[in-house]
């Protein structure tokens, strides 16, 4: 019986994330967002993988206020590009509630 001992190591992954909101006075509100990261390469025994990961993505978020306390949210997001990892397209529905001061 052989037994084999490797040392792995694994890179920083890198992100940056930007959002641009935009609203109304109605309480309409609706924000773009991105997403670009980088980084994650894995190394066995100092060998480095082919398995750097350059990916971003693109989302849109819709606030539509139902009365004062309650809004529906709509939102979808799409990977841009994709070099390793997953890609996946999402979109989606939510109802919020919110309480507190400045309503």
């Amino acid at each position: 019986m052989t037994l084999l001992l490797a040392s792995l190591s694994t890179d920083m992954n890198l992100g940056f994330w930007y959002e641009i909101h935009v609203w109304n006075t109605t309480g309409i509100w609706a924000a773009l967002n991105g997403t670009y990261f980088t980084g994650g390469r894995t190394a066995v025994d100092g060998v480095e993988g082919d398995d750097l990961q350059k990916n971003s993505r693109a989302a849109i978020t819709v606030a539509l206020p139902v009365n004062r306390n309650h809004s529906v949210k709509l939102y979808a997001s799409t990977g841009v590009s994709t070099r390793i990892g997953t890609d996946s397209d999402t979109i989606g529905i939510a109802w919020q509630y919110r309480w507190g001061g400045g309503l």
